[in-house]
């Protein structure tokens, strides 16, 4: 095999690559033409575009209103008398996404949501206030789920992705445990 057949063999391999990651991560299987990387979707918070960084305002995916500062949200539970649930997220994570898009998505995992939790999104990797948090946290991984009283006190956690039983279950779990 010449050398420059060999290359562009390796080149369609990568893309091949990139593209079946792109996929899973519920891509469009498409390569953007100015990056050659596999177009992503964008996150409920983020600009459009290949791999695009997320904007730092509050998000809304369906019913469920997300919070991207942890001190709103904690104001936000006080006044309102509910519970907090923090996912602490990168843009990177593929479990992240597959929960955004396959539990976050249930309609009951939301009307849960929004009826007893203020919701924050918040990624570590954006600000060292929110790397700050993680460590508070004990973030070891993506994506880490924390629910804390109104007063920021830890009634439990999720690390890991959960499907949307699953996590509606634990949900129930956690609203029974702190007497809701």
């Amino acid at each position: 095999m010449k050398k420059s057949a060999l290359i562009v063999a390796i080149v369609f391999v990568t893309a091949g690559v990139r593209l079946a990651c792109a996929e899973w991560l519920g891509g469009t299987g498409m390569l953007d033409t100015a990056t050659a990387r596999p177009t992503l979707p964008a996150r409920a918070n983020q600009k459009a575009g290949p791999m695009a960084a997320p904007d730092s305002v509050a998000v809304n995916t369906g019913s469920i209103n997300w919070e991207t500062d942890y001190d709103a949200a904690l104001d936000k539970a006080k006044r309102n008398k509910k519970l907090v649930m923090v996912d602490m997220y990168t843009d990177w994570c593929g479990w992240c996404k597959k929960l955004d898009r396959d539990t976050y998505s249930n309609k009951t995992v939301q009307e849960t949501l929004a009826k007893n939790f203020v919701t924050a999104k918040i990624n570590p990797e954006k600000s060292k206030k929110n790397a700050a948090l993680a460590k508070q946290f004990g973030t070891r991984g993506y994506p880490h789920i924390v629910f804390l009283d109104d007063s920021g006190k830890k009634i439990s956690e999720i690390s890991g992705y959960r499907p949307a039983k699953d996590f509606q279950e634990f949900l129930d779990a956690v609203l029974k445990k702190a007497g809701k």
